[in-house]
């Protein structure tokens, strides 16, 4: 009877560096897309439709951010 077994090698990520934020800078806010979600109606149609903006901590991030949504939104 042979028995084998494996060996896995796990590679932990290191967390990225941070950048210290300049305390002075003004806020950056990244609008994100609205979109609509329909609800189980009791009676008649019932929706819920948010638009969120989410704070980052500079405008290169945002700009990384703006990379997933929609291409018309990223120019705006």
């Amino acid at each position: 009877m042979t028995t084998t077994t494996s060996e896995v090698a796990v590679e932990k990520a290191k967390p990225a560096k941070k950048k210290k934020a300049d305390r002075g800078a003004p806020p950056v806010y990244v609008a994100l897309d609205a979109f609509t979600v329909n609800l189980v109606p009791k009676r008649g149609d019932q929706f819920l439709q948010l638009i969120l903006s989410v704070e980052v901590d500079d405008p290169q991030t945002g700009d990384q951010l703006k990379l997933y949504t929609c291409p018309s939104c990223a120019t705006t």
